[in-house]
């Protein structure tokens, strides 16, 4: 019923073929524009937190299988795909065999994947991916956004990424923050936010 009830919830955002998902597993894909398609993934049903997975960690709700199948359409037509998930997909956060198989879908298809967008940790962070054949040799790379919210004991953040606009690849991007000790002294003023970083300054790119 939480399924349907969140594709109830969606039925002005998404269309109708994003929302048969939606009510199965909570999860979508949807061409943003030519060339590009997001995959919206549920990843409560890797989490290792999830004490129900211990029936079936493999692939609930048949997910990976149809990312499998939506992937392949992009590759036939040419298109890229951003995804997005709350949970970070790598086996640090998700159930070994679930992570594991996810790895190997990123890999087949690392020339169709080109941006990928996690959240939840609340830190600041990337994710890279390397090549099972060749552990020195980069393949993807997911980011991890930080939080606007302070837990725990962290300043609120946000990331502005900078996107080719042919590839859809992520060029850079900008981390912003506020002080939290100096808001909290002058709480009759907005935040100051200001640049923290940006990614190709910080590592020399």
């Amino acid at each position: 019923w939480v399924y349907d009830l969140v594709g109830k919830s969606w039925e002005t955002w998404l269309p109708e073929e994003s929302l048969q998902t939606v009510r199965k597993g909570g999860y979508y894909t949807v061409l943003v524009k030519t060339g590009l398609r997001l995959i919206a993934l549920n990843n409560n049903v890797c989490y290792t937190y999830n004490n129900w997975l211990f029936y079936d960690d493999n692939d609930p709700l048949d997910q990976l299988k149809w990312m499998v199948k939506v992937l392949t359409e992009a590759e036939k037509k040419g298109e890229k795909v951003h995804i997005i998930s709350h949970i970070p997909s790598n086996d640090l956060f998700c159930f070994f065999n679930w992570g594991k198989e996810y790895t190997r879908i990123v890999e087949r298809f690392s020339h169709v994947i080109v941006g990928q967008f996690h959240g939840h940790t609340h830190d600041d962070d990337f994710i890279v991916y390397f090549s099972s054949q060749n552990s020195s040799k980069a393949i993807n790379v997911a980011y991890v956004g930080g939080s606007a919210t302070t837990f725990t004991n962290l300043n609120s953040n946000y990331k502005i990424f900078h996107v080719d606009p042919s590839t859809y690849a992520t060029l850079n991007y900008e981390s912003w923050i506020y002080n939290l000790t100096e808001a909290n002294l002058t709480p009759n003023n907005p935040p100051r936010w200001y640049k923290l970083y940006d990614f190709k300054t910080a590592f020399n790119l």
